[in-house]
């Protein structure tokens, strides 16, 4: 079972020093904490038993109605990702925002198929270079 609590800066620390999560440090390092620590924009989710961090996301707004969606997981995740999929739809479904995008790799299948599990369309199939380094992205919407 999991479980969603309160999102504090330091699951996403954590989460963020895991080995598996070392190219993402850079991304969320000037990551807005006064924005995504307000509970109505992010939640972390915690295995029941063990409370160990298994993952953290939300929304970053832009404007009223439109907003983009972030998460980060820890190693043991996989083991729960349908559980953590019902607590990530709760939440958008939960969320002010009518208007929820998400950026993802190109070359990431998994991530594709979890956007899509959340409700998501593809919006811009090919952002050339959206990251540098000639990484392209695809951008997904999920419109309430």
């Amino acid at each position: 079972m999991v479980e969603a609590v309160a999102f504090k800066k330091e699951h996403l620390e954590y989460l963020l020093n895991l080995p598996m999560n070392s190219d993402l440090k850079s991304w969320l390092i000037n990551i807005n904490y006064h924005i995504i620590e307000q509970p109505k924009n992010s939640v972390t989710i915690l295995d029941s038993k063990t409370k160990e961090v298994l993952g953290c996301g939300g929304v970053v707004p832009y404007w009223a109605g439109r907003a983009e969606a972030w998460v980060v997981f820890g190693q043991n995740a996989k083991h729960k990702m349908v559980q953590l999929r019902r607590c990530v739809i709760r939440f958008f479904d939960m969320c002010e925002h009518s208007r929820i995008e998400s950026v993802i790799d190109l070359n990431s299948p998994v991530a594709h198929r979890w956007i899509k599990s959340l409700g998501f369309t593809v919006e811009a199939p090919l952002m050339k270079n959206y990251w540098g380094l000639n990484k392209d992205a695809v951008l997904y919407a999920r419109i309430r």
